[in-house]
Protein backbone atom coordinates (compact mmCIF):
# COMPACT_ATOMS: atom_id res chain seq x y z
CA UNK A 1 0.00 0.00 0.00
CA UNK A 2 1.47 3.31 -1.08
CA UNK A 3 1.31 5.87 1.72
CA UNK A 4 0.09 9.41 1.27
CA UNK A 5 2.97 11.85 1.93
CA UNK A 6 0.75 13.55 4.55
CA UNK A 7 0.72 10.30 6.53
CA UNK A 8 4.52 10.29 6.60
CA UNK A 9 4.75 14.00 7.43
CA UNK A 10 2.41 13.65 10.40
CA UNK A 11 4.22 10.58 11.77
CA UNK A 12 7.64 12.26 11.44
CA UNK A 13 6.36 15.47 13.08
CA UNK A 14 4.92 13.41 15.95
CA UNK A 15 8.20 11.53 16.42
CA UNK A 16 10.28 14.71 16.41
CA UNK A 17 8.01 16.49 18.89
CA UNK A 18 7.85 13.41 21.12
CA UNK A 19 11.62 12.90 21.05
CA UNK A 20 12.19 16.56 21.92
CA UNK A 21 10.57 15.90 25.30
CA UNK A 22 13.68 13.92 26.19
CA UNK A 23 16.44 16.23 24.99
CA UNK A 24 19.12 16.36 27.70
CA UNK A 25 19.39 19.29 30.04
CA UNK A 26 19.42 20.14 33.72
CA UNK A 27 16.34 20.87 35.80
CA UNK A 28 15.77 24.62 36.09
CA UNK A 29 13.36 24.85 39.02
CA UNK A 30 12.38 22.84 42.06
CA UNK A 31 9.37 20.57 41.86
CA UNK A 32 7.07 20.18 44.86
CA UNK A 33 6.33 16.61 45.88
CA UNK A 34 2.66 16.98 44.91
CA UNK A 35 3.62 18.07 41.37
CA UNK A 36 6.04 15.13 41.13
CA UNK A 37 3.28 12.72 42.18
CA UNK A 38 0.85 14.23 39.65
CA UNK A 39 3.51 14.09 36.92
CA UNK A 40 4.23 10.42 37.59
CA UNK A 41 0.49 9.67 37.71
CA UNK A 42 -0.03 11.44 34.37
CA UNK A 43 2.76 9.42 32.74
CA UNK A 44 1.41 6.15 34.16
CA UNK A 45 -2.23 6.84 33.29
CA UNK A 46 -1.34 8.12 29.84
CA UNK A 47 0.79 5.06 29.14
CA UNK A 48 -1.98 2.74 30.37
CA UNK A 49 -4.61 4.40 28.18
CA UNK A 50 -2.32 4.38 25.14
CA UNK A 51 -1.48 0.70 25.60
CA UNK A 52 -5.17 -0.15 26.09
CA UNK A 53 -5.99 1.65 22.84
CA UNK A 54 -3.23 -0.20 21.02
CA UNK A 55 -4.40 -3.56 22.34
CA UNK A 56 -7.98 -2.74 21.27
CA UNK A 57 -6.79 -1.95 17.73
CA UNK A 58 -4.96 -5.26 17.41
CA UNK A 59 -3.83 -5.84 13.82
CA UNK A 60 -5.24 -2.44 12.84
CA UNK A 61 -2.59 -0.65 14.91
CA UNK A 62 -0.47 1.67 12.80
CA UNK A 63 1.41 4.93 13.39
CA UNK A 64 -0.20 6.32 10.24
CA UNK A 65 -3.47 8.25 10.34
CA UNK A 66 -4.94 6.49 7.29
CA UNK A 67 -6.59 3.24 8.45
CA UNK A 68 -4.94 0.02 7.33
CA UNK A 69 -6.78 -2.36 5.00
CA UNK A 70 -7.42 -4.71 7.93
CA UNK A 71 -8.65 -1.93 10.22
CA UNK A 72 -12.07 -2.25 11.79
CA UNK A 73 -14.06 0.48 13.49
CA UNK A 74 -13.43 0.08 17.23
CA UNK A 75 -16.02 1.44 19.63
CA UNK A 76 -15.45 -0.69 22.74
CA UNK A 77 -12.77 -0.86 25.42
CA UNK A 78 -10.69 2.32 25.55
CA UNK A 79 -12.59 3.55 22.48
CA UNK A 80 -15.76 3.84 24.58
CA UNK A 81 -14.33 6.83 26.47
CA UNK A 82 -12.42 8.65 23.71
CA UNK A 83 -12.21 8.22 19.94
CA UNK A 84 -8.41 8.44 20.11
CA UNK A 85 -7.20 6.78 23.32
CA UNK A 86 -3.63 6.40 22.04
CA UNK A 87 -3.33 10.12 21.31
CA UNK A 88 -5.05 11.02 24.59
CA UNK A 89 -2.59 8.74 26.37
CA UNK A 90 0.37 10.29 24.56
CA UNK A 91 -0.75 13.80 25.44
CA UNK A 92 -1.35 12.90 29.09
CA UNK A 93 2.03 11.19 29.38
CA UNK A 94 3.74 14.09 27.59
CA UNK A 95 2.27 16.60 30.03
CA UNK A 96 3.49 14.49 32.94
CA UNK A 97 6.92 14.16 31.37
CA UNK A 98 7.17 17.91 30.74
CA UNK A 99 6.33 18.60 34.39
CA UNK A 100 8.88 16.06 35.64
CA UNK A 101 11.65 17.44 33.41
CA UNK A 102 11.52 20.78 35.32
CA UNK A 103 12.56 22.98 32.43
CA UNK A 104 10.95 24.93 29.64
CA UNK A 105 12.20 22.96 26.59
CA UNK A 106 10.10 19.86 27.36
CA UNK A 107 7.06 22.08 27.92
CA UNK A 108 7.56 23.60 24.46
CA UNK A 109 8.01 20.10 23.00
CA UNK A 110 4.80 19.01 24.73
CA UNK A 111 2.98 21.94 23.13
CA UNK A 112 4.38 20.98 19.73
CA UNK A 113 3.28 17.38 20.25
CA UNK A 114 -0.24 18.45 21.24
CA UNK A 115 -0.46 20.71 18.16
CA UNK A 116 0.83 17.93 15.89
CA UNK A 117 -1.58 15.37 17.32
CA UNK A 118 -4.46 17.81 16.91
CA UNK A 119 -3.69 18.09 13.18
CA UNK A 120 -3.18 14.32 12.94
CA UNK A 121 -6.49 13.58 14.69
CA UNK A 122 -8.46 15.83 12.34
CA UNK A 123 -6.80 14.30 9.28
CA UNK A 124 -7.35 10.78 10.64
CA UNK A 125 -11.01 11.48 11.31
CA UNK A 126 -11.52 12.52 7.69
CA UNK A 127 -9.99 9.20 6.64
CA UNK A 128 -12.13 7.26 9.14
CA UNK A 129 -15.30 8.93 7.81
CA UNK A 130 -14.27 8.01 4.26
CA UNK A 131 -13.64 4.41 5.30
CA UNK A 132 -16.51 3.74 7.74
CA UNK A 133 -19.12 6.31 6.67
CA UNK A 134 -22.27 6.66 8.77
CA UNK A 135 -21.03 4.19 11.39
CA UNK A 136 -18.11 6.48 12.20
CA UNK A 137 -20.27 9.60 12.10
CA UNK A 138 -22.66 8.02 14.60
CA UNK A 139 -19.78 6.91 16.85
CA UNK A 140 -18.20 10.39 16.67
CA UNK A 141 -21.48 11.96 17.75
CA UNK A 142 -21.51 9.87 20.95
CA UNK A 143 -17.85 9.71 22.00
CA UNK A 144 -15.56 12.70 22.60
CA UNK A 145 -12.55 13.20 20.35
CA UNK A 146 -9.78 13.33 22.98
CA UNK A 147 -10.93 14.37 26.45
CA UNK A 148 -13.10 11.76 28.17
CA UNK A 149 -16.12 13.27 29.86
CA UNK A 150 -17.91 11.97 32.90
CA UNK A 151 -20.85 9.74 32.11
CA UNK A 152 -24.06 10.63 33.86
CA UNK A 153 -26.40 7.72 34.22
CA UNK A 154 -29.96 8.84 33.55
CA UNK A 155 -31.45 6.14 35.78
CA UNK A 156 -29.63 7.60 38.79
CA UNK A 157 -30.83 11.11 37.98
CA UNK A 158 -34.42 9.89 37.62
CA UNK A 159 -34.16 7.96 40.91
CA UNK A 160 -33.19 11.11 42.80
CA UNK A 161 -36.36 12.88 41.63
CA UNK A 162 -38.65 10.41 43.38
Amino acid sequence: MKRDPRDWALVVAQLVAGAALFLPGPARWPLPRSARVLGVAAVACGAALGVAGGVNLGAGLSPFPTPTRSAQLRTTGAFRITRHPIYTGLITAAIGTAVLRQRSAPAVACGALVATLNVKVRYEERRLKERFGAAYTDYASRVPRLMPRPRIRRDRIDATKH
